[in-house]
């Protein structure tokens, strides 16, 4: 649950190191029998009362106590971030989270359909019933349709060989689904996407604007070597320089 205060976005929840890790060379090398023995050992040497939590829901190669108790929705208000430095996971808050809220994470990919995204969570073996797959039927229709074109035009929007120019209303349209879709905890890739359309046709205050927000919003979630923080940085640095400067006019003035 939230704290008595407040937490506004952008804000840090939580960091947390594991209790424990197993290297993934260690599950096609050694035998089950021998595996499960050296991990229960080293669980052992925890203290009483992380042994409990530790083997009430060990799942996978790395434990977090307290992250892996945050629950699942569609449209999480947290985002979680793994420092492959630190080796820590760091959760944010996504949106103003009110004193009393729980604290939710997304399992799954979020953009997907409602279906789509109950099959994903299969292996969960529990069937989401946050408030974005049990609307009525007409605003679940609504927001499955919302979510197959976010996907189509992301998609589409990809595809950097095709000249047109009207990615930057697409782009400005894709930011708007994610956000009807309470996806504030990705829509960084969309404004990634509107820099890069902006830019596309000369338009280059726009596209700044929106590699500013892709860069506020994504290096929350993702360290400053990922693909998309350097195009962005780079778009800020040189607008007319990067490699997406009129891309979509095909050299048209």
């Amino acid at each position: 649950m939230a704290a008595s205060n407040i937490i506004r976005s952008g804000t840090k929840v939580m960091a947390e190191f594991p209790v424990l890790m197993v290297d993934h060379g260690a599950f096609s090398h050694l035998s089950q029998e021998l595996l499960s023995d050296l991990v229960t050992e080293a669980a052992t040497m925890l203290p009483t009362v992380s042994q409990d939590a530790f083997f009430g829901q060990l799942k996978s190669h790395t434990v977090f106590l307290n992250v892996a108790r945050i629950n699942h929705t569609c449209s999480p208000n947290v985002a979680y971030y793994f420092d492959p430095v630190t080796m820590s996971t760091r959760l944010y808050a996504v949106r103003n989270i009110y004193p009393g809220a729980e604290l939710t994470i997304g399992y799954v990919d979020l953009t997907q359909p409602s279906q789509m995204r109950q099959f994903s969570l299969s292996p969960w073996n529990f069937t989401c019933s946050c408030p974005r797959c049990t609307q009525p039927s007409h605003q679940q229709r609504e927001s499955d349709a919302r979510a197959s074109q976010l996907l189509d035009i992301r998609n589409g929007l990809d595809k950097y060989n095709f000249r047109f120019q009207d990615g930057p209303q697409k782009a400005e349209l894709l930011i708007t689904l994610y956000e009807l879709e309470g996806l504030e905890v990705r829509v960084h890739e969309a404004y990634y996407r509107a820099a890069i359309e902006f830019n596309g046709v000369k338009d280059k205050w726009k596209a700044v604007k929106f590699a500013r927000l892709c860069l506020d919003r994504g290096l929350l979630l993702k360290d400053e070597t990922r693909p998309f923080v350097v195009q962005m940085r780079s778009l800020v640095e040189d607008v007319e320089g990067h490699w997406s400067w009129g891309f979509r006019l095909g050299g048209e003035e």
